[in-house]
């Protein structure tokens, strides 16, 4: 046993003698000491991080943190008043400074059918990634993508400014958010009111800036005495909404005193329901007041957006109830020299009082949640692409939209491209107190199908008032009724 024992001892002895005499040897080996092999061993170990850290870095773009594989992104866009030559701008410019991304769009003036059918479908790969979901619809079952993080973000063309620091004044404002998240991003801005031919109006010599109920009032008299009719508009698609909507509640409120306790209970309280508010009631009441004086054209229920605004061309209607895109959209309409004037219709009978106009910083697109977390990411990009002074510049010149960056709006040089509507609903704006709302709330109850019955009641109960065939009281309380129901069925879905 003890012989074993020493032979063991031997063994382990040898091992220890074994590995000094190699240590030494490799120390001697590389010309210096075992601390002087541990730093180039440290060194090489560096090296190789930063090898690393370039690779990785020529992996991803720089201005985004985005790795540089291939990627498809899905976009439905809506063709409509603006066109869509700014939108095929900035998609080849985006493309270009990022190849790896490829950019299938649809093109629809009835995207919002083709949008419905990929959702009833159930395919992820097949569903748009970006497309114009409207983030009252989708937002409250959580179907898009919160962008709040994108308003944090800097620009693509000017780096050290946040996109929350460049947005013209009430941009945030008109933000559609709910519990928290915000669904809209701006890219740019619109308003709705009521336009017509300026060469008309002087021709008539009437009255192009009506400041009261009253004196617009008098104007579609006057209109009417010519046998022309003062006002038309798509009751198809509910334009009368661009300039009697929710707007006008704001003015009924401030009109009788209680603008900030209406602006809280519209835009925070689940219990208000506007659609069968006394606001609404007034609202409708004088639109009914307009409507027995045949100051509306008739048949409006089967009149497009288009074919309205043709009667205002032709001078069978004196004024059209559209937004700001009637000028790019009818350009084609018009005889060379055609300028649209623009005006709002006021419920306000103290010129000293605020005029509410709807208008909104429109938001294009939303992103669908259900897309791989790298589609979404790409698609913010994109979104936030708009926001480039390029970009921005050809909604104005092109489209006919106005921007929604400061720096520019406030750049004479560059608003001097603008066209001649736009001018003169900037003026307006410049020369009345005027304060624009987009009547999104920042709560959203879920509704079941009566709600959905209620807004086309809505619709239609519209068209009925201004021809003086509707009793507002009679219609809104049936409205009332079918909302608050729909309300109900949402609650009971919760549960």
């Amino acid at each position: 046993m003890r012989t074993k024992l020493n032979i063991l001892s031997l063994l382990i002895v040898l091992c220890i003698i074994l590995t000094s005499i190699t240590g030494c040897s490799n120390s001697k080996d590389t010309g210096g000491t075992g601390s002087e092999t541990a730093a180039q061993n440290e060194t090489k170990a560096g090296s190789s991080t930063e090898a690393e850290k370039t690779e990785h870095e020529e992996d991803v773009y720089p201005e985004n943190g985005l790795p540089k594989d291939p990627i498809t992104l899905k976009v439905g866009f809506f063709e409509g008043g603006y066109g869509r030559a700014y939108y095929d701008y900035a998609k080849d410019t985006f493309t270009q400074k990022f190849p790896n991304v490829k950019i299938e769009t649809v093109y629809s003036p009835k995207i919002d059918t083709v949008v419905q059918a990929r959702i009833a479908a159930n395919n992820v790969d097949e569903m748009f990634d970006l497309a114009p979901l409207y983030w009252s619809t989708y937002g409250i079952n959580k179907q898009i993508e919160p962008l709040n993080d994108l308003y944090e973000r800097e620009l693509y063309d000017t780096p050290g400014v946040k996109v929350k620091d460049i947005l013209m004044d009430g941009a945030w404002d008109t933000r559609g958010e709910i519990d928290g998240n915000v669904y809209t991003f701006p890219t740019n801005m619109w308003v709705g009111g009521l336009f017509y031919d300026k060469a008309l109006f002087k021709e008539h010599g009437w009255n192009e800036d009506p400041k009261t109920f009253d004196e617009f009032k008098r104007l579609c008299e006057d209109i009417k005495a010519k046998g022309i009719t003062p006002i038309t508009f798509s009751g198809m698609y509910n334009y009368l909404a661009f300039s009697v909507g929710w707007n006008k509640l704001y003015e009924i409120a401030e009109i009788n005193g209680y603008i900030d306790e209406f602006t809280q209970k519209y835009e925070y309280d689940l219990e208000y329901i506007p659609l069968g508010s006394k606001e609404m009631l007034e609202s409708w009441s004088k639109l009914f007041e307009l409507g027995k004086a045949g100051y509306f054209s008739e048949g409006l229920a089967s009149l497009n957006h288009t074919q309205s605004q043709m009667l205002a061309i032709q001078h069978k209607a004196a004024m059209v109830s559209s937004a700001d895109w009637i000028d790019n959209e009818m350009k084609d309409s018009v005889e060379p020299g055609f300028e649209w004037g623009y005006m709002a219709l006021p419920f306000i009978n103290d010129p000293n009082q605020t005029i509410y106009l709807i208008g909104d910083f429109a938001t294009q697109f939303g992103i669908w949640a259900a897309k791989p977390d790298i589609n979404k990411k790409w698609a913010k990009e994109f979104m936030l692409w708009f926001l480039n002074k390029d970009v921005q510049m050809k909604q104005v010149e092109w489209a006919g939209a106005l921007p929604v960056r400061k720096d520019i709006a406030s750049d004479e040089s560059k608003m001097a491209s603008i066209r001649p509507g736009q001018k003169n609903l900037l003026t307006y704006l410049g020369t009345h107190k005027t304060k624009i709302v987009s009547g999104n709330r920042r709560v959203t109850p879920k509704t079941g199908p009566s709600a959905q019955q209620a807004y086309k009641l809505y619709t239609d109960g519209l068209v009925k008032v201004a021809e003086g065939k509707g009793d507002p009281e009679v219609l809104l309380k049936e409205i009332y009724e079918l909302q608050k129901k729909g309300i109900e069925e949402g609650k009971q879905d919760s549960q």
